[in-house]
């Protein structure tokens, strides 16, 4: 894989390499903020794969020396540097069309805080997006600190699924995947589709994409052959109703405002009216039972989810969270 070059206008390209494994052109793109550390071992096991890619995009929603440093390390590397935090939406937004100008037929999506688990990653994920004619495969995400659990729940059959030899055992998961952990998409579907919603920012742009995707009739898979290390969604999950269901509310008081804002503009977007209803219910019980009378989470759970109903896509403002 070689970096930019320019052209003789002057503008730079991606000189995409000629390699017979590589008929294919499969861009990476990873999205990242202050976290160097964490890049440059996901830029690591990226350079290492099996099957090459013909390029890597880093779209960093930061400015710090540290990773401008570690991206040093991989000339082959492609840094878009953002002024602006764009969130993670925005971030893979830009970092796809990047890749699609530079003729990627598939890109592999990811955030910095993991990393494949092992080197032939994306030849499994192409080889059976190409078996499937899919339009997007993901791995199976599992926790980096224990990869014998899963980083966030499945269901299936009923029942929820939290261990990874549960999910291998059912082999697959179709039409559903939690993006965009190492998750390969076809160029074709952002074309059909649309890329992640900018204005959702950060929590709630991917389970978007995940809607657009089944109401547009795409064909698309979660394959528990090949894996995804990412940190555990556990700690933002309250367990209710004797642990047959959960709510989320992530412990960041930012994370916490975005994922509730978001997910009031996908329940009016797509008419969820009775997921909505589901909400009440299990938001209403982690707030008020299972937190023992926590009004105030519960008022601002509800004003937060109100906004992004009515499409008012504001900034997170810390003073207005209350939240225990």
């Amino acid at each position: 894989m070689t970096g930019p070059v320019p052209d003789s206008s002057g503008s730079v390209a991606i000189a995409v390499p000629m390699d017979p494994r590589a008929a294919e052109v499969i861009a990476a793109v990873v999205v990242t903020m202050n976290r160097p550390a964490e890049l440059g071992r996901l830029l690591g096991r990226l350079v290492g794969q099996t099957r090459p890619l013909s390029a890597i995009i880093v779209v960093d929603n930061g400015l710090l020396d540290e990773t401008r440093a570690v991206l040093a390390d991989f000339p082959a590397a492609v840094h878009i540097s953002s002024r602006r935090n764009l969130g993670g939406a925005g971030g893979f937004a830009l970092g796809i069309l990047h890749a699609l100008a530079i003729g990627a037929s598939a890109v592999w999506l990811m955030d910095d805080d993991g990393y494949p688990e092992t080197d032939d990653c994306l030849a499994r994920l192409a080889a059976t997006m190409a078996e499937g004619h899919y339009a997007m495969v993901s791995p199976l995400i599992v926790d980096i600190a224990d990869p014998g659990t899963l980083s966030f729940y499945h269901f299936a059959k009923g029942r929820s699924i939290r261990r990874r030899d549960e999910a291998v055992a059912l082999g697959s998961f179709p039409q559903f995947a939690h993006l965009f952990n190492g998750a390969l998409v076809c160029a074709d579907t952002f074309e059909r589709h649309g890329l992640p919603r900018y204005e959702l920012f950060f929590r709630g742009d991917e389970t978007d994409f995940l809607f657009r995707l089944n109401r547009g009739g795409a064909k698309f898979v979660t394959t528990c052959e090949v894996a995804f290390l990412h940190p555990s969604g556990g700690p933002d999950t309250v367990p209710i109703m004797r642990g047959r269901f959960h709510a989320v509310i992530p412990a960041s008081p930012f994370a916490r405002y975005y994922f509730h804002r978001n997910r009031g503009n996908l329940l009016r977007e797509f008419g969820l009216a009775k997921a909505a209803l589901f909400d009440l219910i299990r938001y209403g019980w982690a707030f008020l039972i299972t937190r023992r009378g926590d009004w105030a989470g519960f008022a601002n759970w509800l004003a937060t989810v109100r906004l992004g109903w009515k499409r008012q896509f504001l900034p997170f403002a810390p003073r207005t969270d209350k939240s225990r």
